[in-house]
Formats: C-alpha cells, structure tokens, sequence
C-alpha cells in the first residue's frame, strides 16, 4: 500500500458517535501527517442533529473537509442521494478509505459499503472487517482502533487512544463555572433514554445537599424548559441548555467537579472534558459499548432495558458516592 494522501473518513452519526470516532482519526492523522483528511457522514433531513463540522468547528489540523449526505425518510429520495454521492466521491479521487461504520453493522451491510466505495475508485480501505475478535465489554472507540490496524499500517505513535479536540476547535468565549458544580444533563434525542422528568428534582436534591454542590444544566434547547421544571423545584441552579457552543460546553465541563447524565452525547462531551460522570443507561446496548471513554466514570444499567426508570433513586446515589471516593 503507497502512502495515502486523500484520504475519506465514513463515519456516519450523531454527536456521540462522531466523538467515539477521534481516538481513530488522531491515529490516521499521526500516521499520514501529509494527506488530506475529508470526514462523510450523513445529514437526516426530518432532524436538527449536531454534525461533526459542528463538533471540529469547521476545518483544522484534524480533518480539512467535510462531505454530507442526505437521508431522506423517503427511499427513493435515497436512492438520488446515493447517485450525487457517487459521482461527489468519484470526482474527488480519494485513494483511501477509512472505514468507521457502527460496530453493529452487519457484514452483508459492510461488504455493500465496500463495494460502493470501491466503485467510486477507491484503491485502499482501512477497517473493512472486525476480524474474529471477541469485542464484549469493548467500547465503540476501542473496536475502531482494532479495525483499522494491520501489518501495513503504523498506528502505534503517542496519539493512538487520544480523546481530544484539536486546540483550534475549542477557541470560545470562556464561561463562568463556580466551585463545585454538578453538570447535568437531562435530555437525550431518543425519548426512551431520558429518566423521568418528576424524579430529577428529588435525586438532585438529595446529591446536592450531601455533596455541598450546585447544579449547572445542560443540552440542547429542546431541554431547557424541562430545566427550568427542575430548577423551580430546587430553587436553585443555572439553566445553560441551548446557551452553550460545543466548545463552551467543554470549557464548562472542564471546571465542573462532576457530571450526571442520561446516555447522550453529553456524556462523551465530558469525557473529553475529563470529567467523571455517573451515566444512566438505558441499558439496551451492548455493556461497556457506549460507555464514556476515559478513567473515573460510572455507568447504570437499566433493571428493565429500555426503561431508564428502572433504576432506584437510592441505587443512583450510591454509585455517585462510589463515583467520588474512586
């Protein structure tokens, strides 16, 4: 295999997903410090979803291009979608492809992609297979890693497993975070991942006043009058949901002391903040799967999967001590 120098990222998703994708790309980046790197993922027209052009903020030394695809709740709008996407891809000449499809991807629906690409004039591919690995209590970043390793790729430098943004995507104005904050974040853009609304006050009340802390909401602006709920019953704390760029979401999470969240992008946004977070699953992912990369992190499995509000009040509070005395 020649040295790559335009190279395609397939990463399709939302802001998790396109999170969980960095530790690949970092390594991809370090080994072909040179090529020219373009990130395609899709774009679903009856959504308003974060895209990884809103994660980077535009281009930098990560990836310089971005290429989206439409998906239309109509197939046949699909199928023109796919004919534009082809004569894109074919007319930009990528000699290489890095392949970062969702790990639960089937291999008939892997082996299409593949062949789409390679119809397009793709020579290489970096991560057409899982291979016969057993990746139970992987996470979706570790898989990626595994994918795209072999003997004619040197993914081994000091940047394999890096969870960062470049330096360039975090330029903001900085928010103002008092001591002992607790971010959090109650929505999810799937409805049956959010824990019930009537419950958050309470098990924030009980959290805030053994830890002596003080609540910072955040998300999206779809969540904040759901925040606005919580903070009338707690008479206190700050609603930041719709306020917040990426970048100032990180910034705020990096001066927090500690973060509880629903299973959403949130989570893996104070991941890259290095900031330990209880999770509340809903449990119907594999275990460990989409669990926040890093170290200092909890996760709570739905009793019920499907059902966040499966798991107890008292189960939650003593994870979240557990949390603080790791």
């Amino acid at each position: 295999m020649s040295v790559p120098e335009n190279i395609l990222i397939f990463r399709p998703g939302q802001l998790g997903d396109s999170i969980v994708a960095l530790p690949a790309l970092w390594a991809v980046r370090e080994a072909y410090p040179e090529a020219k790197i373009t990130w395609l993922h899709d774009k679903q027209t009856d959504k308003t979803l974060l895209s990884p052009k809103d994660l980077l903020n535009g281009n930098n030394e990560l990836i310089q291009s971005y290429i989206e695809y439409p998906f239309y709740p109509s197939s046949i709008s699909n199928v023109f979608a796919r004919l534009n996407l082809f004569n894109t891809l074919r007319a930009l000449k990528f000699d290489t492809l890095c392949y970062l499809p969702p790990s639960s991807r089937s291999i008939k629906h892997r082996q299409r992609d593949i062949k789409f690409f390679a119809a397009t004039g793709i020579k290489h591919v970096l991560g057409a297979s899982l291979g016969t690995q057993d990746y139970t209590n992987w996470r979706e970043a570790d898989i990626f890693l595994k994918s795209i390793d072999s003997n004619q790729t040197p993914f081994k430098g000091q940047n394999r497993g890096k969870m960062a943004l470049p330096t360039s995507s975090l330029k903001c104005e900085t928010p103002i975070v008092e001591k002992n904050t607790l971010a959090v974040f109650i929505g999810s853009n799937f409805k049956d991942k959010e824990f019930p609304l009537h419950r958050w006050a309470p098990l924030l009340n009980d959290l805030l006043s053994q830890h002596n802390l003080s609540p910072l909401f955040l998300g999206d602006e779809g969540h904040a009058s759901d925040a606005d709920i919580i903070i009338g019953e707690l008479h206190q704390g700050q609603n930041a949901c719709g306020e917040y760029s990426i970048a100032q979401t990180i910034s705020a999470l990096t001066s927090c002391s500690y973060c509880i969240a629903v299973d959403s992008g949130g989570t893996h946004l104070a991941s890259l903040a290095q900031c330990p977070t209880l999770v509340l699953s809903h449990g119907l992912s594999e275990p460990g799967r989409w669990d926040p990369y890093g170290n200092g992190h909890k996760v709570l499995r739905a009793k019920i999967p499907g059902l966040t509000s499966s798991i107890p009040d008292e189960k939650i509070l003593a994870e979240f001590q557990q949390m603080l005395n790791s």
